[in-house]
Order: C-alpha cells, then sequence, then structure tokens
C-alpha cells in the first residue's frame, strides 16, 4: 500500500502545477521531456517528496499493526491459531542490530550509536530548513551577477 499513496499524492501535486510553467518552458524552445524535468517536476518537488514520506510512514504504521495482530514469535507456528512473526515485522525487529557493532559488542560504543542516532534525528529537522534558506540565498545571489 506504499506505492498508492506516493503516486495520489505526486500526480495531485505535479497536477497542481500551473500549465503556464510547461508552456512556458515550450515556448523558450525546450523538449517535452526537458519542459517536464527542469519545470514541472521542480514545482512539484515538496509534495512529491510528502508523497514519499507519508507511504513510508504508512508502511511502518502498517507493520507495527502487524507485530500487534500477529503474536511477533519468532518461531514457526504449531497451528493457524499460534502467532507468528511476518518477514516486514521481522525486518523492523532486527533493525536495531544492524550497527555492524556484532562482533565485539561494546556497551559504550553502542551507546554512542544510540547517542548519536537521537542527536541526528533532533538536529536535522532544524537544519534542514538553514540548508534550504541558504541554498536559495546564495542561488540569489549568483542570479544577480
Amino acid at each position: 500500500m506504499i506505492l498508492p499513496t506516493i503516486i495520489g499524492v505526486s500526480e495531485s501535486a505535479i497536477r497542481a502545477v500551473p500549465g503556464s510553467y510547461y508552456e512556458g518552458s515550450l515556448a523558450l524552445g525546450a523538449t517535452h521531456e526537458r519542459s517536464v524535468f527542469r519545470a514541472v517536476l521542480p514545482a512539484a518537488k515538496s509534495g512529491i517528496f510528502a508523497g514519499i514520506i507519508l507511504g513510508v510512514g504508512r508502511a511502518i504504521g502498517e507493520t507495527m499493526a502487524v507485530i500487534m495482530v500477529a503474536g511477533n514469535q519468532a518461531r514457526v507456528p504449531k497451528g493457524i491459531l499460534k502467532g507468528v512473526r511476518t518477514l516486514t515485522a521481522n525486518i523492523v525487529m532486527e533493525m536495531g542490530y544492524a550497527e555492524g557493532l556484532q562482533d565485539n559488542i561494546n556497551e559504550d560504543a553502542e551507546r554512542s550509536v544510540n547517542c548519536n542516532r537521537c542527536c541526528v534525528i533532533r538536529v536535522y529537522p532544524y537544519y534542514q530548513p538553514c540548508i534550504f534558506y541558504y541554498k536559495n540565498a546564495f542561488r540569489k545571489r549568483v542570479d544577480r551577477r
């Protein structure tokens, strides 16, 4: 159910771009492909990224529901009413072990990795708008020349 969400939101974002962007690009001599990729898609970029984020969030939410309903037992079930663990649930449950620290589990190293992960998760939402602001300011300064 990820793709229908991504496709639906992306399609809405692309359709929301004014037709004058495409027509203006064609009027300036661009081909159809260049008009789509250089004028329409950049204008719809935020909507497309929103669709991707919503789709991934929905997939994670559905996986968590399956984990709760199926019983989340990592063994072969003996009967039809016994608990199981699906592949997506197994991937989610084993994500914590995908750090490369299995050879020599060191509590300090694991704590450091978790601390770094928390810092990235906490700092990135504040850092990203700054990047876009300075990128746009630099682009405006270059365009003035």
